[in-house]
């Protein structure tokens, strides 16, 4: 089928500044759960701190499964205290480029909830889990029993209360550097990166340093993250083990494989898959204490574990695993792509069937292969057959590609050869798209606003002065406007309210900032605040200061410009 033509409609997503963040008089909390198959554990309940950038569970996207719950805090009495809805996630997936294994092989042993939640935990005894939805769930992850039952009970102990200290034994975190600093935490994607299997020796010859520098570099040289890093945090905890390496790194544990000392107990052959390089025992937990104590819990948004072998693998899940193999940049982008992006594996094996489910959630695939109701359509250009041969003269061309999930057929990818196909590509169109999206899903444009949205301004003698401090991402536009009208010329981070721009004594002014790229197709990309503004022209001089203090006494919120002229 060929598209004759393509109309191409903008929908603006507008967020008001009051809800681009967390709002400071809420309780968020940060829940580890540690999930065994017949057991369910609260590990630790964190408090988050005001943040500008949207509270959010790491791993919730991009997981095998997803199961929906409420999520009820009760007293000791069995009281009530406060509830919500949670998505509890679960699934391990294991990195491509093998061609004959599912990537999604087994539950992960642990899930992280950030959720708003009472003042505080002195009088909750329960937190409650009751699952939404008993439907059966397909899928190639065996799901942990507990996860099967319509409630679970999370008793809050004494330890789940109380912040776990950083271990200072001669092994484990010992130091730690802000690698890639762009601003305040608050408002920026943090990365946190861990080493496995760096003795003392190699932290001082600079091993682990020296992969961190790989991994932000390959951040920074790859799109959209070349743009996005630019408002984004590294922090690189340095962690010594007792000795190089990974369990299982010469052969499996069947076959007698050496069992390494490490911090983070990572070791290949998980689910007896050579390639699934994951953190074993409490390793998980450990990963959890270092960036919760040395950045702050709910501050970082992705956890990477390093390992020193240069063996191929790794994994993605609650916590992203990574080697040191030559590979190991490739991997992390895209195992970055499914837990931050949502976006799906779009290699195929040979000996998987059809595709006979049902439409994916995921942006980059799809079961429509005429472009009807393709997820994709605003990105496909005219005369591109649909479903698109796959064969080099579409190259670098939008279409439908068949064969995407595992699957060779009944499901269709955009791109030929995508990073969520074979790492030796880039990301395709539609995968940057969503990466952008959910970028600016999570942070604000702005970092900070002055005065506050939603404040009365009053203005005399001197012009009021409205600022926007943008994110350091470039391409962030402004457009100001009075009572709606736009103020010609204004388009920077700044208005000064200069009494010409206003027709009567008292307005509304409006910003919208707003990042129109050539990266996004679905949605412009903007935020907006505004602030009623008050200027009494015959109260110039003298008898503007008294006016602004007695306004001031009977108005909460109201900003007063007093410098004289």
């Amino acid at each position: 089928m060929k598209i004759i033509s393509i109309f191409v409609v903008f929908l603006t997503l507008t967020l008001s500044s009051a809800y681009a963040g967390v709002d400071p008089s809420s309780n968020f909390w940060q829940l580890t759960i540690r999930v065994s198959d017949d057991q369910a554990l609260l590990e630790h309940a964190d408090r988050i701190p005001a943040l500008t950038k949207k509270v959010r569970s790491p791993g919730t996207l991009g997981r095998p499964v997803s199961l929906p719950y409420s999520l009820t805090w009760l007293s000791q009495s069995g009281s009530l205290l406060f509830s919500n809805s949670v998505i509890v996630t679960t699934g391990v997936r294991v990195p491509p480029e093998e061609g004959n294994l599912p990537s999604t092989m087994l539950p992960d042993e642990y899930c992280i909830l950030r959720v708003a939640g009472p003042p505080d935990l002195s009088s909750v005894s329960e937190l409650r889990l009751t699952r939404n939805d008993m439907t059966a769930i397909t899928s190639t992850v065996r799901i942990p029993r507990i996860l099967t039952l319509k409630v679970i009970s999370l008793p809050v102990s004494e330890a789940a209360r109380n912040t776990p200290v950083v271990s200072l034994m001669a092994e484990g975190p010992v130091g730690m550097h802000k690698v890639v600093d762009t601003g305040d935490d608050a408002n920026r994607l943090v990365l946190v990166v861990l080493g496995d299997g760096y003795t003392t020796a190699n932290l001082a010859a600079g091993d682990f340093s020296n992969d961190v520098a790989t991994l932000v570099n390959a951040f920074r040289t790859t799109p959209p993250w070349n743009l996005f890093f630019q408002g984004a945090n590294v922090y690189a905890i340095d962690v010594e083990s007792n000795e190089e390496g990974a369990d299982y790194e010469d052969a499996s544990p069947a076959a007698g494989g050496t069992v390494k000392d490490t911090y983070f107990n990572s070791a290949f052959w998980c689910g007896n898959i050579e390639r699934l390089l994951c953190v074993t025992g409490d390793g998980g937990s450990l990963a959890y204490t270092a960036a919760n104590n040395y950045v702050g819990a709910g501050v970082w948004d992705e956890i990477i574990v390093l390992v020193n072998s240069t063996k191929y693998g790794g994994s993605g899940g609650s916590i992203a695993v990574s080697s040191v193999n030559s590979a190991a940049a490739g991997v992390i982008l895209h195992e970055f792509g499914h837990s931050f992006g949502n976006l799906a594996d779009e290699y195929d094996y040979d000996h998987e069937g059809p595709y006979t489910g049902a439409d994916p959630s995921n942006p980059n695939v799809d079961i429509d292969a005429s472009g009807s109701n393709l997820k994709w359509l605003i990105w496909v250009e005219e005369g591109t057959p649909l479903p698109t041969p796959d064969t080099a003269a579409y190259d670098n061309v939008v279409g439908t590609f068949e064969g995407a999930m595992y699957h060779q057929t009944g499901i269709y990818r955009p791109w030929r050869c995508c990073m969520m196909r074979a790492l030796s590509c880039g990301f395709c169109p539609v995968c940057r798209e969503a990466l952008a999206l959910e970028y600016f899903n999570m942070v604000s444009m702005a970092d900070s606003i002055d005065p506050a949205p939603g404040s009365t301004v009053y203005s005399i003698a001197s012009n009021a002065v409205l600022h926007i401090s943008p994110i350091p991402v470039p391409g962030i536009q402004f457009t100001w406007a009075v009572d709606g009208v736009p103020v010609p010329g204004a388009t920077g981070d700044i208005l000064v309210c200069s009494h010409d721009i206003f027709s009567s004594w008292t307005s509304t002014v409006s910003v919208a900032v707003s990042y129109p790229t050539p990266l996004v197709r679905k949605t412009l990309i903007s935020e907006s605040s505004h602030w009623n503004v008050i200027i009494p022209e015959p109260f110039a001089g003298i008898a503007g200061p008294l006016l602004c203090i007695i306004l001031y006494r009977r108005h909460s919120g109201l900003t007063c410009t007093t410098l004289s002229s």
